[in-house]
């Protein structure tokens, strides 16, 4: 017995928002244009020098790119789901989540104190936030 599962459940928002944060800068698609090496993502994105190197290695040890040579590059996965040029991206729908449902969910344990109240209110923020705009998939 271990408490692997209770670990990653109660940290999966980490590999989450980091993901999450990828997609709403454009890594993958600035990646399917051609590998890049650390300064000239960190240029491009407009990543600051300190968080950088953590952030695209990070994203390395989940397996949504790779590292050859020093220059990163997408896995086959984030090629394929996570280039916003190419008909099979479906970025769209984690773009919607970040923005629109996530922000709900950190408030989650407040609303369960509160009663139905504040379920109604959580389901009607999420039903007005998830209508308010076209989901691009």
């Amino acid at each position: 017995m271990t408490p692997d599962k209770i670990l990653q459940v109660g940290l999966g928002f980490w590999a989450s928002k980091t993901l999450l944060s990828a997609i709403e800068m454009e890594l993958f698609t600035e990646l399917a244009k051609h590998p890049e090496d650390l300064k000239t993502l960190r240029g491009r994105l407009g990543l600051h020098p300190r968080s950088a190197h953590d952030f695209l290695d990070t994203l390395v040890a989940l397996g949504f790119l790779g590292r050859a040579n020093g220059k990163y590059h997408n896995s086959p996965e984030t090629d394929l789901f996570l280039d916003k040029n190419k008909p099979s991206y479906i970025g769209g729908i984690l773009e919607m989540a970040n923005h629109r449902l996530y922000p709900h969910w950190a408030h989650l344990t407040g609303w369960i104190h509160d009663g139905n109240k504040a379920a109604r209110l959580f389901q009607f923020a999420v039903w007005t936030e998830t209508r308010s705009q076209p989901i691009a998939y």
